[in-house]
């Protein structure tokens, strides 16, 4: 199901009709700006039940805009980085980027990026492939699909009834009003998307909306009462909206009390029944400081923090917790100079701990320097 209606005019004429195109997924036929990137970041990763890794990230041209495609790189289990692996590229004039890697609950790789004319053109359209079997060699991906409209940067959620809740945002950039946009609206929405069927379909479920962030970047969480609650990017504290209709209607946003740059964290519940959240540890604007740290009683308090990476320009982690508890966490550090995308491993214990120590942990691993 495609959602059609539109909350402001562009100031342009975007070309939708290309927008719709889907992006080729590129396996081997990479040219030169493919391998010679000049800036790159937001990254996303999964981890196949072979240990087989994937990491996500975008690319391409001197910035964010136009000249963007999403990259692929996957490591087998004792291998090497293959960077790229996949490459997902669209028609000129059309970018692909915020992409979010995960793997559902019967195995499959689903890999979604955002496709857009030019930098935003007010409709935005989040695209799926799916991997029937990440752990094989060849790892084939179906041919991509449009979801919605709006961006999506973070992995679904599944609720213990057995829905797969996605994150959809619909922005309002306050350059759409700076530069002309009529009818610009003022709120970001934050959407909720929902697939009764094991993602074969997907619906709009609700929305919050707020004036205080441009991009919502949210993620979710399902209490132990069954109710849902979002945090949403914001400065100088993450926003808090809570649900208690199985995310149809949602309060309104409000400061949460976690102190935030305006930038993407993660978020997740571990299989100890406690939540993670990886962070940056002030409001700092600079983006220093990323943390991870616990939850035992539903987000209302966290513990101390283990410090990941102290340095300026750290940002946009993503994770996943493999089956013998071990957390895994990527981010980007310095996406125009040093250009490194970087990973961590530690467990719950070394959290809470403060520091990491075990055998198998490491802080600031490279996975790719440009």
């Amino acid at each position: 199901m495609i959602e059609r209606n539109r909350p402001y005019t562009p100031w342009y004429q975007p070309d939708y009709a290309q927008s719709d195109i889907p992006a080729r997924i590129l396996c081997g036929e990479f040219g030169r700006r493919h391998r010679m990137r000049i800036w790159q970041g937001i990254p996303a990763m999964e981890i196949a039940r072979d240990g087989t890794e994937y990491a996500a990230w975008y690319s391409g041209g001197q910035t964010e805009g136009q000249d963007n495609f999403v990259l692929l790189a996957r490591r087998r289990p004792g291998g090497e980085w293959q960077i790229p692996w996949r490459i997902a590229e669209c028609v000129e004039g059309i970018r692909a980027f915020d992409s979010a890697l995960w793997i559902d609950p019967v195995g499959r790789l689903h890999w979604f990026w955002t496709q857009a004319s030019m930098l935003f053109d007010a409709r935005e359209g989040v695209w799926e492939a799916v991997c029937e079997n990440p752990e094989a060699e060849s790892a084939e991906f179906s041919a991509p699909r449009r979801l919605c409209d709006g961006l999506m940067l973070n992995k679904p959620t599944v609720l213990a009834d057995g829905r797969w809740l996605y994150t959809v945002a619909r922005t309002a950039p306050r350059m759409f009003r700076v530069l002309g946009m009529e009818n610009a609206s003022r709120k970001t929405r934050v959407q909720v998307w929902q697939s009764i069927d094991g993602g074969t379909t997907v619906e709009f479920l609700g929305e919050a909306a707020t004036e205080n962030t441009d991009f919502g970047e949210h993620m979710l969480y399902e209490r132990r009462d069954g109710g849902l609650v979002m945090l949403v990017r914001a400065r100088p504290e993450l926003l808090k909206s809570v649900s208690a209709d199985g995310g149809r209607t949602w309060t309104e946003p409000a400061p949460s009390g976690i102190p935030s740059p305006c930038s993407r964290f993660f978020l997740r519940r571990l299989a100890s029944g406690m939540l993670l959240m990886v962070n940056h540890e002030t409001a700092d604007p600079v983006r220093s400081r990323l943390c991870a740290k616990l939850s035992s009683d539903d987000g209302q308090t966290w513990s101390q923090p283990l410090l990941l990476d102290a340095r300026r320009g750290v940002s946009y982690p993503d994770g996943k917790q493999t089956e013998d508890g071990r957390i895994h966490v990527i981010y980007d550090h310095d996406r125009y100079d040093a250009m490194e995308i970087l990973t961590a491993c530690f467990t719950e214990e070394e959290i809470l701990a403060g520091s990491v120590s075990m055998t198998g942990s490491f802080l600031a691993e490279m996975v790719d320097r440009s």
